[in-house]
């Protein structure tokens, strides 16, 4: 009797979710990208020594081929393919890409319901701290350079004005005046980008702490209707509390302990 030789590859896709989230990653997956599709069959899910797996099959057009795929829940997440016949590097090459868009997605939709609370151990809360002017001009340029050009241009054209119109300077020399306000700036950009900063590195505190928790889509809705803002910086103000204040290091441990408190499971 003959038997049909079975063609196999595999390969990983690293992604950001984090462990507690991989389960709802191939949930993701089959909701959107393998249920709105006619060409994939036989969809399961299995547990194989403690890891969650998705198999599927994709059938070809008239029914004229057959690829068994699997996906383990992992970091990075496993993909294998096997098949009795040829995998051409066009099918592995696209399977490959539509997977790693379908991953992505998935890594956005997280962050936008991500938490995250940031300290500068020995160093004031500039978040808590800030005075309203500097909150409207952070919101207004945040996220971009927009600020340091406008800035720029103030300089130079106040520079302009001075040397021109009060100290009757010729117009004629004003472009050496240009490129030296330029220097100026260039020199002290890493101070003013520093200004515009929250958490203002220095020599004495010259680390930065993040703790980031994921919540579900209904959780983190919930969170934010039942939380303020002045109880949510209780919560960071009482990790900071039981942590650095007493000389300790951040750890989940202590993070949980005070999101338990406050009813987060």
């Amino acid at each position: 009797m003959d038997t049909q030789e079975t063609e196999e590859s595999s390969f990983l896709i690293q992604t950001e979710v984090t462990p507690n989230n991989l389960k709802d990653l191939l949930g993701f997956i089959y909701q959107t990208y393998i249920l709105p599709s006619s060409s994939f069959k036989n969809v399961r899910r299995i547990t194989i020594d403690g890891e969650e797996i998705l198999t599927f099959t994709y059938v070809g057009l008239d029914d004229s081929r057959h690829v068994d795929i699997e996906i383990t829940a992992s970091n990075p997440v496993k993909i294998r393919v096997l098949s009795s016949e040829t995998l051409t590097h066009t099918f592995l090459n696209k399977l490959r890409e539509n997977l790693m868009i379908t991953i992505q997605m998935f890594e956005e939709q997280m962050r936008e319901r991500t938490i995250y609370f940031v300290w500068v151990p020995g160093v004031e809360d500039s978040s808590e701290s800030s005075g309203r002017k500097r909150k409207i001009i952070h919101q207004i340029f945040t996220g971009n350079m927009l600020f340091f050009f406008i800035l720029f241009l103030i300089f130079s054209y106040s520079a302009f004005l001075v040397l021109t119109v009060f100290l009757k300077m010729p117009i004629l020399y004003f472009p050496i005046v240009f490129l030296v306000t330029q220097l100026v700036m260039m020199l002290f950009s890493h101070k003013i980008v520093e200004q515009m900063g929250d958490w203002p590195i220095t020599k004495e505190s010259p680390c930065v702490y993040i703790l980031q928790f994921n919540l579900p889509p209904k959780e983190f809705d919930e969170f934010l209707n039942k939380f303020s803002k002045e109880k949510i910086m209780e919560m960071k103000r009482k990790i900071y509390e039981r942590t650095f204040m007493l000389g300790k290091r951040l750890s989940v441990e202590a993070a949980k302990e005070v999101l338990n408190e406050f009813g987060i499971r």
